[in-house]
């Protein structure tokens, strides 16, 4: 997620004025109280609202909280507005956690349905080949 991270910030630093009001925007739509930092209530309120839940693996708002305090700062929003508008959604359907770089794709459930594929993590092909071999 770190590689995410840093995508993110430097493509808000060179953002237009505009654009980052745009962000702003976002993350003021998402934090509810006006507190200045989103809770996980407030994240996932606003996660079934645009209707991403079956995007998203549940353990999507601690990813996204770097400093693990339980709430997510701008910054740690901008991460997340990041990922929705570039589509970088990329999480593997065993283990849930992010895929970034590499990603490991089934071929079998890929080639039986190219519509419905399926990103697996090296961590899990790996427990899948162990658990195989017994």
């Amino acid at each position: 997620m770190e590689e995410m991270r840093g995508a993110a910030m430097a493509h808000y630093a060179n953002m237009s004025d505009k654009k980052q009001k745009e962000v702003v925007k976002f993350f003021n739509s998402i934090d509810k109280s006006g507190d200045g930092v989103v809770s996980n209530e407030e994240f996932f309120n606003f996660i079934r609202k645009k209707g991403f839940e079956m995007e998203m693996p549940q353990n999507v708002f601690k990813l996204l909280d770097e400093n693990n305090d339980g709430t997510l700062s701008f910054e740690e929003c901008v991460t997340f507005f990041y990922m929705i508008k570039y589509k970088k959604f990329a999480f593997c359907k065993g283990c849930g956690i992010y895929l970034s770089g590499i990603h490991f794709v089934c071929v079998k459930c890929h080639e039986a349905d190219k519509e419905k594929s399926f990103d697996l993590c090296s961590s899990w092909t790996t427990k899948l080949s162990t658990s195989r071999k017994r």
